[in-house]
């Protein structure tokens, strides 16, 4: 590919469309695609429509400077969007697509509108990360205050209502000074901001917007709704084990609670749904990443407030003595500890001496042996 990328006179583009399209070698096909005016734009933009990973992050940094209306409007819309982080290109698309420019259109485009909304979320929660935020962003209030001129009607979904709230709270602390954005932003516009948004956030509608999304949305919607709740002072609990009892995961969220009947609930559905027998095949020095360590990951999202309920839940603490991965018997341990050694079941004991002589990791063994003398964990 390298060799090719250097033979202008060839024309090879199907072959780096090819090959590119594994993600090993989206890069060196962009890389090859980009040397000279033997293949143009178009090849690298077919190139970045494949591409998913870190081949499209790569692609869409070389469509960067492109004057072409089509890939600009294509960079808005989707470019974006990748399998890693947003954040890596929500601003090098914002920029290059003009986004400022295209929100001027009068012309009904909701596919444009909700992209537009999801890439300066995506700025919004990029700021401080590995790539530019909204304070990078050179017409970020120029484009923020063009969305918000569309129109109240515009902003319907859960999704818009979790947008216009981290909005009001950015624009609030540049206002505020405790993090100024600067760019093209003044204060009077800042404030004239703030004012649309709380406009249309007083829409009445908002929280059959919010139950709906809660009730019948899709995976997105229902996480955007979630994220909601406590704006609208509605208690997203029992959606949570709902959706999991459908097949989906949210441990996480039905552990967030202090409520001992409802860690019951959890538990008991939990003992259905993670299969403990499979996750305690012995000590090892597995981190755990991947698919195929699903359930190791939701065993994590019980283990970790375990400690919260003494003596709830021994079995999950067993398995997690028992996992093959590190962080599974480390937050068993944590669990042990937190409930002290009064709430441990009778077996507990004996398990946690078994753990000792079993473990191969000399850190995770010496936790054992201080929970066991009921010392304090590091």
């Amino acid at each position: 590919m390298a060799l090719l990328g250097l033979l202008q006179g060839r024309y090879d583009a199907d072959v780096f469309l090819t090959l590119g399209r594994h993600d090993e070698f989206t890069l060196y096909s962009a890389v090859a695609l980009s040397n000279g005016d033997v293949y143009g734009e178009d090849a690298l933009w077919k190139l970045a429509i494949a591409a998913e990973g870190w081949g499209r992050i790569s692609t869409v940094e070389r469509l960067a400077e492109t004057s072409s209306p089509e890939i600009k409007d294509w960079l808005l819309r989707d470019g974006f969007k990748n399998s890693v982080m947003y954040e890596y290109l929500a601003c090098i698309c914002a920029r290059a697509g003009k986004l400022h420019l295209a929100l001027e259109r009068e012309d009904d485009d909701p596919e444009l509108f909700n992209s537009a909304v999801e890439l300066i979320d995506t700025l919004i929660s990029g700021e401080g990360g590995p790539a530019e935020g909204l304070p990078d962003y050179e017409h970020g209030c120029a484009a923020i205050q063009r969305l918000l001129s569309k129109g109240d009607s515009e902003f319907s979904s859960a999704s818009h209502f979790w947008f216009l709230w981290k909005l009001k709270e950015r624009v609030a602390e540049h206002l505020s000074g405790e993090r100024v954005l600067e760019q093209d932003w003044t204060d009077q516009d800042a404030e004239t901001i703030a004012e649309k948004i709380e406009v249309l956030l007083s829409k009445g509608a908002w929280k059959d917007v919010i139950l709906d999304a809660l009730e019948n949305g899709d995976s997105q919607s229902f996480w955007d709704a979630s994220r909601s709740c406590e704006k609208l002072g509605i208690d997203p609990w029992q959606y949570f084990l709902d959706r999991t009892k459908a097949g989906e995961d949210y441990w996480w969220d039905l552990m967030r609670t202090s409520d001992a009947s409802r860690i019951d609930e959890v538990l008991a559905l939990a003992a259905q749904k993670i299969p403990l027998d499979e996750i305690a095949t012995g000590p090892g020095n597995d981190l755990g990443p991947g698919i195929e360590y699903a359930a190791h990951s939701a065993l994590d999202f019980i283990l970790q407030d375990l400690g919260n309920f003494p003596g709830k839940g021994w079995d999950f603490v067993k398995a997690g003595l028992r996992s093959p991965v590190i962080r599974n018997r480390n937050m068993a341990i944590r669990a042990l500890s937190e409930w002290g050694r009064d709430n441990w079941p009778d077996e507990a004991n004996e398990r946690v001496k078994e753990a000792i002589s079993d473990e191969p990791d000399a850190d995770v063994q010496k936790r054992l042996e201080n929970v066991l003398a009921g010392q304090e964990l590091d």
